[in-house]
């Protein structure tokens, strides 16, 4: 009885002390994560001022850049027939395949054919181009389809009409002359029906490289069509200074476009009038009057709607026309009786 006694007490002094005391686990909040810090999104900078100005023609490029003769290009593939499309300072664009080469050409000894001239622009639309002599010798540099890209023996370089062009000195005879042989043909289609309904893709492997044939050379970006808003950038920010252009704004880059083929905002419109057709006056579909044109009749009923700088925008029997505007005459001409 007396170790029962001890046991209990023993026990009583255990339970006093906490020997065997139930400990209930205290509550604690789970750890908090922090937030996460707000990374701040770019933005981009803001678009300049721009003005909607008209365009005047129809397929007017929108270049991204002139390139010089001798500049190389990376090339992605052809386009159409016309065009190949080429990447240029990581914007892809179109380049006249006529304009590229992919193997050196060797320069060449020709002729000044009859009534031989040498323009300043490729297109033969200069005013007063350089007369040459019947034989008068020079280089020809490059071939360019209708036109040549030559120079004379003081160091000038220009165009000519491949049809004035010879390889061989012309021999004259009582009877006439022997044309010696054309350098080049005089094909050149009309020009194209290029149809652009959006921007040029920017994408496509490189295939290889080419370089320009030219002189300020175009990268276009895309076509306007005639009486289609341009936005004509009105801030100086940034927008490269090329003569005779004005900077436009397309989808955040900085294109441009020939003054003469737009109206500027506030400008006043242009004043129609009616002329008739002088002799050899030949109508084109393209405002740089490319291709053979057709001719058409002394004295036909011309309505003149644009003025282009070098070429007329012209009605002719309700369709639309492109001719010189030296070849419209603001009277009839009349023809005196033999």
């Amino acid at each position: 009885m007396k170790k029962v006694l001890i046991l209990l007490l023993t026990l009583s002094v255990l339970l006093c002390t906490g020997c065997g005391k139930l400990v209930v686990p205290t509550h604690t909040d789970p750890p908090v994560t922090p937030a996460p810090t707000p990374v701040p999104t770019p933005t981009e900078p803001p678009l300049p001022k721009t003005e909607n100005a008209t365009v005047l023609a129809d397929k007017v490029p929108a270049v991204i850049a002139l390139l010089s003769r001798g500049d190389k290009v990376e090339v992605v593939g052809s386009y159409d027939d016309k065009y190949t499309i080429v990447k240029c300072d990581a914007i892809y664009g179109l380049v006249e395949t006529l304009l590229l080469k992919t193997e050196e050409t060797e320069p060449y000894t020709a002729y000044a054919s009859y009534d031989a001239k040498v323009y300043t622009d490729r297109y033969l639309r200069d005013k007063e181009p350089v007369s040459l002599n019947l034989n008068t010798a020079f280089e020809v540099l490059e071939e360019l389809g209708s036109t040549m890209l030559v120079k004379l023996e003081d160091g000038t370089t220009g165009y000519m009409n491949a049809d004035k062009v010879s390889r061989n000195i012309i021999q004259v005879y009582s009877g006439g002359y022997d044309g010696g042989g054309g350098g080049g043909s005089n094909g050149g289609a009309d020009g194209g029906d290029i149809t652009l309904s959006l921007i040029i893709p920017q994408k496509g492997n490189v295939t290889g490289q080419a370089t320009v044939r030219v002189d300020k050379t175009p990268v276009i970006l895309e076509f306007f069509e005639r009486g289609e808003a341009c936005a004509i950038i009105m801030e100086d920010i940034g927008c490269e200074k090329i003569s005779g252009y004005h900077c436009v704004l397309i989808d955040r880059l900085h294109v441009h476009v020939e003054d003469s083929l737009i109206r500027l905002p506030g400008a006043e419109a242009f004043t129609a009038w009616d002329g008739y057709a002088g002799y050899n006056t030949k109508t084109y579909d393209n405002y740089l009057l490319e291709g053979e044109g057709k001719e058409i009749s002394l004295n036909t009923p011309i309505h003149v709607v644009e003025n282009l700088g070098n070429s007329l925008l012209v009605e002719i029997d309700g369709q639309t026309f492109y001719v010189a505007p030296e070849y419209v005459n603001t009277s009839i001409y009349y023809v005196p009786y033999s």
